[in-house]
């Protein structure tokens, strides 16, 4: 869903109404403090955005003990598009305004496309991890790197079938890239978001009822003193810890989307309710691509794993 979709769009008419749009003077926007302060908010998320999630991709390569390097690697080609493709073409929509159809489409395709690899990814890895926390024994016969694959080349095409047809209702006038086809974006908002969102809050609830039976088991001695237990202990409270990390991450792909698709939907169903310019470049031009920053910086923050293979590539870089 082009976040620049809902911004300005006084042009959503049809027909003869259009051809008089597409005919009339592009209408300028007020370079004010609000315009400089997005386009140079953009700037900064396109450089960190490329290379934090560069650093990911490398990472991936580095510390290949990383079990869920494979969906993480997924979500870090999803966020790269998103600051080499479509933040540089928002920045240019939002500054001169989009005047090419085929453009304009590929605007469009690339921001649902890696919008839906995000959230369906990381639907999977919430369900992943509730597989891993519940059957720790079997997971590995389960869940295995084939079958990981597969998953992730599922993914992709159905992010790609939502962002093809999603692409097809755009047009251009000299308001800028725009569609009207409510219907699919109520439906791709409620199927590509809240319904996914709902599915990976679901799976990390059962996470934690799952991970507090078995501490209350550990207290009451239920599961043995062996070695075997500290063995499996500690791989529990690792697990827990890399639970914690992505519980954090898919917190904030909704903090950074939701205001976008709540906002959407409402504008798309009652538009008066959306003409705040401050509200328009934050929740529609600034958090969705400000999401693709986060994701490197909270595995940095929350995985050892990363932190050292981050270590190992500044060390590799400055020599």
């Amino acid at each position: 869903m082009s976040s620049n979709s809902i911004i300005d769009d006084n042009a959503t008419t049809s027909g003869n109404e259009m051809t008089n749009l597409t005919r009339s003077t592009p209408p300028t926007r007020e370079r004010n403090a609000i315009w400089y302060t997005t386009v140079i908010l953009l700037v900064i998320i396109i450089i960190l955005a490329t290379a934090g999630n560069l650093m990911v991709l490398a990472a991936m390569r580095i510390e290949r003990g990383i079990r869920e390097r494979y969906f993480i690697g997924c979500l870090a080609v999803a966020d790269l598009l998103i600051g080499v493709f479509f933040c540089p073409l928002q920045l240019y929509e939002y500054e001169v305004r989009i005047t090419s159809i085929h453009l304009c489409r590929f605007y469009m395709w690339i921001n649902i496309f890696a919008e839906s690899a995000s959230i369906h990814t990381l639907t999977w890895i919430s369900c992943d991890r509730y597989l891993k926390i519940s059957k720790p024994l079997r997971y590995n016969v389960i869940m295995t790197t084939k079958k990981s694959k597969i998953v992730i080349t599922i993914i992709w095409i159905i992010s790609t079938a939502y962002a093809t047809y999603g692409s097809f209702d755009m047009y251009v006038s000299p308001y800028g890239c725009f569609n009207n086809n409510d219907l699919f974006y109520t439906v791709a908002a409620i199927t590509a978001f809240f319904v996914p969102t709902a599915i990976a809050l679901i799976m990390y609830t059962r996470i934690l009822l799952v991970a507090n039976r078995r501490r209350k088991r550990a207290r009451r001695g239920e599961l043995g003193q062996t070695g075997q237990f500290t063995n499996n202990t500690s791989s529990f409270y690792q697990d827990l810890k890399n639970i914690r990390m992505m519980a954090i991450v898919i917190g904030a792909f909704v903090l950074c989307w939701g205001p976008f698709f709540i906002i959407y939907l409402l504008y798309r169903h009652v538009p008066a309710l959306y003409d705040n310019e401050i509200l328009q470049s934050l929740a529609a031009i600034i958090l969705p691509p400000f999401n693709s920053v986060c994701n490197p910086i909270i595995y940095a923050c929350c995985d050892k794993r990363f932190r050292d293979a981050f270590k190992r590539l500044f060390t590799r870089l400055w020599r």
